[in-house]
């Protein structure tokens, strides 16, 4: 059942991030904060309760994909998705809501963080990350 919730949570997530608009800084909607890499491949976005990588292109259904997702050398185990229910947009997130505030953590520990997912490396500026504080806890 926790899996399913997960699972859950990180369609909605995903689905929230389509829409947000490409942008070089970060950008706080509510108690979502939201990112692109540097070459806006990709869109990271954090709360107090998700951290979620999202990729820009379709995927295949059952795309393959790490079940891990690195964050500056630190692994956190990860709920990856890619079905029809995600417009088969691939998603990543944090299987373990425990650790986010870890995974965030780990984000600000460089002003160029490096996310592995997706078999990828992801370099993500963590410059205006602070513009997040207001309404994600774990950025403060």
């Amino acid at each position: 059942m926790k899996l399913v919730k997960n699972i859950v949570l990180a369609i909605v997530a995903s689905l929230a991030f389509v829409s947000v608009q490409a942008q070089a800084n970060w950008m706080l909607r509510g108690h979502n904060c939201y990112t692109y890499s540097e070459d806006g491949r990709y869109q990271i976005g954090l709360s107090d309760r998700s951290f979620v990588v999202m990729g820009q292109n379709q995927c295949r259904a059952h795309y393959p994909m790490s079940d891990t997702l690195g964050i500056n050398g630190r692994i956190y185990q990860g709920l990856n998705i890619c079905s029809p229910d995600a417009r088969l947009i691939p998603v990543v997130s944090l299987a373990n809501v425990n650790e986010v505030a870890s995974a965030i953590a780990s984000l600000k520990e460089a002003r160029r963080a490096r996310i592995r997912a997706f078999n990828e490396t992801i370099i993500v500026n963590t410059d205006g990350i602070q513009a997040c504080s207001r309404g994600v806890a774990a950025v403060r």
